[in-house]
């Protein structure tokens, strides 16, 4: 209803999103203050508010007064209510969390001037609120973000005084929620002036639909073009190359034969950047929907060894051996694979000699009660070696094969794809072998066409028990629930195409019983 309650996306700057509220700052904290975030919510990280419009909203708060006494205005308050609850996310966690898991209106004049007090008391009463906003924008915001307040801490602690800098900031955010809802206010007014004109019949049908449309057009387009205008748009050459290739992924490409070696690149935010990705198979990158369970490892093993790695290079004197040592001390990192770090883009990556490869045999497990021991012991394993498993996967048929190591295994992949993976190995003794793929319920394993059990390992990989010979493994993705909803979802379309065709043919009968009549 008020254009950037919290003022934008996080990255969004004040001397962009709102210049003319500079003024509120003082002279000594302007440049200071606007080179600050205007978005003062609680979320860490959003890219840009979601505004309905002044003129819609005040449209479905009208609207109250027509529905109120139909049969549908429940279930639509309802709906309305519980689509508001839903977007509050992580602020209403237990409905979030049900949900993770488990008649025309009349539009007559008479109508209208039957409910034009009500019109007025619901049009008066919203109008009232944005101007109560407007006026005391303190009242609902302290126009701190959790993130202003951790800098805020952080350089009081360090001995500075930026009380003014607070206050100016405050000023100047508080100034920015008053315009816009000083601008949200005029768009209502001017729509409630529209359908009281409407309703006394001072203006036609037309004209009320017309102004109406205008009204929506000027609120909403200023403020769309906020977040899409002239500067997204890109030409042809970059849509069809927007990463080009730099000498690092030139080498990449031409060395990674089968595509499995993965990279980490250290020239972008790890995990914040999609670019690796688009050529190869990157351990970070960026996604808002990311597992939870790969999100805990990135936490408490991926980042501490990223950063353990990249304070070496600013230690002196840097050696092969140095490098050499610290790549082996890369556990996490090397389990899932990470043949390539990038350094520099211009030029050849780092080569992982220590990485654990797409399939490996092991002749230890260790066995652990629960999720929180198995990522707790990832720290002290060597992953060439050991698996970290939960109780709950293990077989004790399974201890066979950890009697003695096939120095001889192989394993090949013979068909990649993102919902199935083919290998074809041989050995001479049943072995525990981990796969560098990240583990997921309904992912299904068959071994020459019967289906065998696949273990979690090492908190986020597959892995599995081969018997010995040589055999053909296929991995593949089985969404149950899909496959489950299927037979319903053909039942009801063949349901559905049935009741239309009697429905046609009905609707025929008829005419030519009344063309018989007719005639």
């Amino acid at each position: 209803m008020i254009p950037n309650f919290t003022k934008g996306g996080v990255s969004d700057r004040i001397a962009t999103v709102s210049p003319k509220s500079l003024t509120a700052a003082d002279r000594e904290w302007r440049e200071a203050v606007a080179s600050w975030e205007a978005y003062w919510g609680t979320q860490p990280f959003t890219s840009g508010p979601v505004y309905i419009g002044a003129v819609v909203m005040l449209i479905f708060f009208v609207s109250l007064a027509f529905i109120w006494k139909n049969k549908l205005s429940i279930p639509l308050m309802l709906v309305t209510i519980l689509a508001i609850l839903l977007a509050w996310g992580r602020n209403f966690m237990p409905l979030t969390n049900f949900f993770i898991d488990y008649r025309r209106i009349s539009t007559k004049t008479l109508i209208f001037k039957k409910n034009l007090k009500k019109i007025l008391i619901i049009g008066g009463v919203v109008s009232a609120i944005v101007l109560f906003i407007a006026v005391s924008p303190s009242s609902f915001s302290s126009f701190l973000s959790p993130r202003d307040q951790e800098f805020i801490n952080q350089y009081q602690a360090q001995g500075y005084n930026i009380d003014g800098f607070i206050t100016s900031l405050v000023a100047v955010r508080a100034k920015m929620l008053s315009n816009d809802a000083l601008r949200s206010l005029i768009f209502m007014l001017a729509t409630l002036l529209v359908i009281v004109l409407y309703i006394k019949k001072s203006i036609p049908k037309s004209a009320f639909l017309i102004s109406l449309g205008l009204l929506v057009a000027i609120d909403l387009i200023p403020i769309n073009k906020r977040y899409l205008n002239e500067s997204h748009f890109i030409t042809k050459k970059k849509y069809e190359n927007p990463y080009p290739l730099t000498p690092a992924d030139q080498y990449i490409l031409a060395d990674n034969k089968d595509g499995q070696g993965k990279v980490l690149n250290l020239t972008v935010n790890v995990f914040n950047d999609a670019s690796t990705a688009y050529y190869h198979r990157d351990i970070g990158g960026y996604n808002a929907a990311k597992l939870k369970r790969y999100q805990e490892l990135i936490e408490f093993h991926l980042s501490p060894e990223i950063q353990r790695f990249v304070s070496i290079f600013q230690n002196q004197p840097l050696t092969m051996e140095t490098i050499d040592s610290s790549l082996a001390d890369l556990g996490t990192i090397n389990m899932l694979n990470t043949k390539y770090i990038i350094l520099q883009k211009d030029l050849m990556p780092l080569l992982n000699t220590h990485a654990c490869g797409y399939a490996w045999n092991v002749n230890d497990v260790k066995l652990v009660p629960n999720a929180d021991a198995e990522i707790s012991e990832l720290d002290g394993i060597d992953p060439h070696n050991t698996l970290v498993i939960q109780d709950k996967y293990w077989d004790q048929k399974y201890n066979d094969a950890l009697k003695s190591l096939d120095t001889n295994f192989q394993i090949n992949i013979t068909k990649f794809t993102p919902n199935e993976i083919n290998y074809r190995y041989a050995s001479s003794k049943p072995q525990i072998v981990a796969f560098s793929e990240v583990f997921y319920p309904e992912w299904e394993m068959q071994i020459d066409g019967q289906v065998q059990p696949i273990m979690k390992a090492n908190y986020v990989l597959r892995a599995a028990y081969l018997p010995a010979g040589k055999h053909e493994i296929k991995m593949h993705f089985v969404p149950k629930i899909y496959n489950k909803a299927k037979p319903i979802t053909l039942t009801t379309n063949i349901l559905f195409i049935l009741l239309l065709i009697g429905a046609i043919v009905q609707e025929y009968l008829k005419y030519k019983k009344n063309s018989k009549i007719s005639s």
